[in-house]
């Protein structure tokens, strides 16, 4: 699962879903397979994706949400985790031109 989720995010960032409901399914299923068997770093990086196709599909509430559920799965990891879940969260909200202060909040505690 974990190495589906890689082969998923390099396809996609390779060339966009020409069906972005049906790969959000894919990858929202497999992010909470990770999420059931404790596999938090591939279930964190699978909402990442998720949020990144949602995004690119027109759907920003949604990236939106998924983005701060990737976040909040790097709360109890390791320090280099957690920088990088802040940063992705902060890249994301910028993106999506929303909660800017958040955004900033969250660059300011991974320093």
């Amino acid at each position: 699962m974990p190495l589906t989720l890689r082969l998923l995010a390099i396809r996609y960032e390779a060339k966009a879903p020409d069906d972005a409901e049906e790969a959000g399914a894919l990858i929202e299923s497999l992010s909470e397979r990770a999420l059931d068997l404790s596999l938090l770093e591939s279930a964190r990086a699978g909402f990442q994706l998720l949020a990144d196709v949602r995004w690119e599909g027109g759907d920003i509430s949604n990236a939106d949400a998924y983005m701060r559920r990737a976040e909040f799965l790097t709360r109890g990891g390791s320090d280099r985790e957690r920088i990088l879940g802040l940063g992705e969260a902060a890249r994301c909200l910028v993106i999506l031109d929303k909660d800017l202060r958040q955004a900033e909040a969250m660059l300011l505690e991974a320093r």
